[in-house]
């Protein structure tokens, strides 16, 4: 089992850990990670629907077009577990920045005429294997470029409400985009934000890469990212903890359209549904990075967790329009626990597994995500949309509490881990 490092320090020189969100808006590194992951994300969602759009034209098939939108997510699974070493073999700017002059290269070629619909769906896939070594190098980075736990929990909070609020805007942005530029259009302003976002990463501050015992195959580091989760007792139960209770807040995202039409809402409720837990999410991390101290962060991740999957349980009883909304709000605000998640794995990792232990999470939690939407999608057409809801809170609700069980037994008798600052010298970009 990993120990713990020590590397959140109790203050922080620069004043970021105890100053709350006031302190991190001053942080110039974690406003340029954030200002690139604003941009990535609105521009790969644009990217997507016109994707899917692209497809529908062409092909006429609705199976199609939902079934290409979903190979740009198979990257994740068929070479994330492998590719996330990389965030621990190189310097993590580095690794930030190449991967999206790569994507930025790649989404260019689909504004190209004449691509086959084959093509273009390859092409975008390719540029999505780049995601997951993206996403291990930042999440890894993140603990470097703010010191002190109360500065990780707030910054992290930050840039998941970043995701959140750049799927949105992505998603509201694409149809108006297409309209105005048309899809090859779209594909260059993907193209362009990636472009840009690698500019705001080159702020960063050029730190080495992670210190390795020594050189090893992609295969040898993706094993011992492998062995750094499966032998740690905390991170055994954590991580799976964090796919099951983060692939609960996606269930209503799938079944939002069938089940406004369940409540005769209208089409325009279908967006305050979607809305809804993006929103939940925003309010959950703000609170938990602001009122929750650090003495009950790690006796919070069940409650959180428990939150949004009961929330999502509570939808058996067929609740109208408005209390439907609260309870998706509840379904964000529990996610608010990966923040503490977070926290967490960056506490027991060592720098030099760090990259591979958050890109191996992150490629879980996408998967479970995947297979959330997959199961909500089959099960509501057996039984009914509210009813598929509130069997999927069931399910999830037993999974964390069987885990919550396991967690809460191995938290009392770990050791308290020693105060020694750490410095941020190794294992950023």
């Amino acid at each position: 089992m990993a120990e713990p490092l020590g590397r959140f320090a109790e203050t922080d020189d620069r004043g970021t850990a105890m100053n709350g969100h006031a302190g991190l808006l001053r942080n110039d590194e974690l406003r340029a990670v954030v200002g690139a992951q604003l941009l990535s994300v609105v521009g790969d969602q644009i990217a997507r629907v016109a994707l899917a759009v692209v497809v529908f034209e062409r092909s006429g098939s609705p199976a199609l077009s939902g079934l290409a939108v979903a190979a740009t997510y198979l990257p994740w699974v068929m070479g994330g577990p492998l590719l996330v070493a990389l965030a621990d073999r190189f310097p993590r700017k580095r690794v930030l920045v190449a991967c999206d002059l790569l994507r930025a290269l790649v989404v260019a070629l689909l504004a190209l005429p004449g691509i086959p619909l084959v093509g273009l769906v390859v092409l975008l896939a390719l540029a999505e294997l780049a995601a997951p070594v993206a996403s291990a190098a930042s999440s890894a980075v993140l603990p470097d470029i703010v010191e002190g736990e109360d500065a990780y929990v707030l910054a992290a909070g930050v840039t998941t409400s970043t995701g959140e609020l750049g799927q949105v805007l992505g998603y509201v942005l694409g149809g108006a985009v297409l309209v105005l530029v048309g899809p090859s259009g779209a594909f260059l302003l993907d193209a362009a934000t990636f472009v840009l976002s690698a500019l705001f990463l080159c702020r960063l501050r050029s730190r080495p890469a992670p210190e390795v015992v020594e050189p090893a195959s992609l295969w040898a580091d993706a094993r011992a990212g492998v062995t750094a989760v499966t032998g740690s007792r905390r991170l055994r139960v954590l991580v799976p903890l964090a796919w099951v209770g983060c692939a609960a807040s996606v269930v209503p995202e799938a079944l939002a359209a069938p089940y406004a039409a369940d409540l005769a809402a209208g089409p325009h409720a279908v967006g305050w549904l979607l809305a809804a837990v993006p929103v939940g999410v925003v309010i959950g991390n703000l609170a938990v990075g602001r009122f929750l101290p650090a003495a009950r962060r790690d006796s919070a991740v069940t409650p959180l967790a428990l939150l949004g999957t009961l929330s999502l349980l509570s939808f058996a009883l067929r609740p109208d329009l408005g209390p439907s909304l609260a309870l998706l709000v509840g379904v964000g605000g529990g996610a608010a626990f990966y923040v503490l998640v977070g926290a967490a794995i960056a506490r027991e990792t060592p720098d030099a597994l760090r990259g591979r232990v958050f890109g191996l999470a992150n490629t879980g939690l996408m998967l479970s995500q995947a297979l959330a939407v997959l199961g909500a999608g089959a099960l509501a057409s057996a039984v009914g949309t509210a009813t598929a809801m509130g069997l999927l809170g069931l399910g999830f609700t037993v999974m964390v509490g069987g885990l919550a069980v396991v967690w809460e037994s191995g938290r009392a008798p770990a050791q308290p881990r020693p105060r020694v600052r750490v410095g941020l010298v190794r294992g950023a970009p």
